[in-house]
């Protein structure tokens, strides 16, 4: 084609004119200043163009294709660059297109991402960002119950020794040829993501092959396995810095194979200096007895540690909580089942009271953290939050009980935890659902309020908390620690309300509504004994009949009402006092 000097005026605008062939838009591609770019500073943005990414399907191999059909140079940086197809390689295109896209990555490390639908793709991928698991989830929630193609996955099948990234969903049939694959070596591996297609099938279908990636794979950085059994010794991969391990299988027998203990973990653990973040849920398989197995002889230290999660029963949780030493910074994740007082109640009780203090020593409490606490008749859980940033959270426990008399036992020690992370904190959610006596006592509640001295805003989100915080709060209480009368939250200028039902009437007066009145009563009270409550703030509340008045009477207090409501309340969201859905 022949040069247009046409082009001359146009190659500054944003769009190409009307242009009658894709010849000539080739040729006014050429003339723009992009064109001018150097081959390196091109690839660069080609490789950043192909990162995976989850809103978009198919964009990545789209914007690769696309790409390499602009003008001629574009096409030829491309042409010769196999990283930029290894990246955008995406097994939910078409299969002749696949196996073209194959073809041009030369011998270049690949992104093998095998699940039954096309990956839109996490940008942390290609970032270094690998290791929160976001893709193990993602394959799990929306390729649930759809079978991965037989072409597809025997296409991919070859390729696994040379991925970079490599995360599958699979079943039982396909599994029997996927397992060899990955005793084969790894050179290029930095993220294993694995998942079966099936739970709660027998433990036996589902277990890593002892060479697993036939040495240590030394890029192996994230490693994340769902529904697997995983033998810890197995795991000898000194470069981790993420180990997600999550099983679904019932229960274990008795004549497995494998040592899935605490100590067995504890173990594997020791070989992992590097790892920033672990979550071992189901994994750990301890006996639950009344006194401790044998116990490892020394701490394993994990000093770059950022986060932990646990999740199993109570003498899993706490072996490895109790010898696990990791960094004052380091945020810990507890979730522990059929907790009952015993000899692992006890060593976990002192792990947290060493973990929560290391955590307090890190420096005062920022007024940006909140303390969140919540205690029904079998269950109790702490955790703290920040407003900005919700998931940076330092610690969360929860124990749960199977029955009421286990549960009245752990209570008292779960207060002392309290005394640790509640003095400096100034903002706090109390929830308290389902408490009868003798589960919990007016004594108890004292207790708890006890530990945070310096709360200036109460948060509740469940009617139930009010009406067992009510006499407290409004009332003079004797502290047993002091033998005098003190004010419970004596520094508490402000209660923030959510989506909770409001009604005027005292009159048949449920623990489901929660009456105007009421509220005044405590506004009042708190004045009188000098320690006011300057603001109520109410957020997607419920607005019964009077609830209007109560509002200017609240005023009249001085009291300062904030309303902030983003949901309208459809009446059918209220049905008989109680809330049948949260908008």
């Amino acid at each position: 084609m022949s040069y247009d000097p046409l082009f001359d005026d146009v190659k500054f605008t944003l769009t190409p004119p009307d242009l009658p062939t894709v010849d000539d838009l080739r040729l006014f591609n050429s003339k723009a200043l992009v064109s001018t770019l150097d081959d390196d500073i091109l690839s660069r943005i080609f490789m950043f163009n192909a990162s995976l990414d989850f809103e978009r399907t198919h964009r990545p191999s789209q914007t690769t294709r696309r790409t390499s059909q602009v003008f001629h140079k574009w096409r030829q940086v491309a042409l010769g660059f196999p990283m930029i197809w290894a990246a955008s390689l995406d097994f939910g295109d078409p299969l002749p297109w696949i196996e073209e896209v194959i073809s041009r990555t030369g011998s270049a490390p690949l992104n093998v991402v095998v699940s039954s639908i096309t990956i839109p793709n996490p940008e942390s991928l290609w970032c270094g960002d690998a290791e929160n698991g976001s893709l193990l989830n993602m394959l799990d929630d929306v390729s649930e119950g759809i079978d991965i193609a037989d072409d597809i996955f025997n296409l991919a099948l070859p390729l696994i020794n040379r991925a970079r990234i490599l995360a599958i969903k699979t079943d039982k049939s396909q599994w029997e040829s996927l397992a060899p694959a990955l005793m084969q070596p790894h050179p290029n591996l930095q993220s294993f993501s694995l998942l079966s297609e099936v739970y709660h099938t027998s433990f036996e279908d589902l277990a890593l092959p002892e060479n697993l990636f036939a040495g240590p794979a030394p890029q192996l950085r994230t490693f994340h396995l769902l529904g697997f059994i995983c033998q810890p010794e197995y795991l000898s991969f000194q470069n981790l810095t993420s180990l997600s391990v999550a099983c679904t299988f019932a229960g274990m027998p008795s004549h497995a194979p494998w040592d899935l203990t605490a100590v067995a973990w504890l173990r594997a653990l020791e070989g992992m200096p590097k790892l920033k973040n672990l979550d071992l849920v189901y994994c750990v398989w301890e006996t639950t007895g009344e006194t401790l197995a044998p116990l490892p002889t020394e701490e394993v230290s994990l000093p770059q540690l950022q986060f932990v999660k646990l999740l199993r029963n109570l003498a899993a949780c706490s072996v490895i909580l109790a010898y696990l030493k990791v960094p004052s910074d380091c945020s810990i994740e507890i979730r522990c089942f059929d907790v009952i007082v015993n000899d692992h109640f006890r060593l976990m009780v002192s792990a947290f009271d060493r973990m929560l203090r290391s955590v307090a020593s890190v420096g005062a409490v920022s007024r940006e953290e909140l303390i969140s606490l919540s205690i029904n008749s079998t269950e109790l859980s702490l955790y703290n939050t920040y407003h900005h940033q919700p998931e940076k959270g330092r610690f969360f426990i929860l124990w749960s009980a199977q029955n009421t008399m286990d549960f009245t036992d752990i209570l008292l020690p779960f207060v002392s935890l309290l005394r640790i992370v509640g003095p400096d904190t100034n903002n706090v959610t109390l929830t308290f659902t389902d408490l009868q006596p003798p589960t919990v006592t007016g004594c108890l509640f004292v207790d708890i309020l006890l530990s945070f001295p310096k709360v200036e805003t109460l948060r509740m989100t469940i009617t139930h908390t009010f009406h067992y915080l009510l006499p407290l709060l409004s009332a003079r209480i004797n502290n047993p620690e002091i033998g005098d009368q003190v004010v419970l939250l004596p520094r508490l200028t402000q209660i923030a309300l959510f989506h909770l039902p409001f009604d005027a009437d005292p009159t048949g007066s449920s623990n489901q509504l929660f009456i105007v009145e009421d509220l005044l009563k405590l506004l009042r009270q708190r004045a009188e004994m000098g320690v006011p409550i300057g603001t109520v703030k109410f957020k997607n509340c419920k607005r019964g009949p009077g609830f209007e008045e109560g509002l200017g009477k609240m005023e009249q207090l001085g009291v300062l009402v904030d309303l902030e409501e983003r949901h309208r309340w459809p009446e059918d969201h209220f049905v008989d006092g109680v809330i049948s859905y949260l908008p």
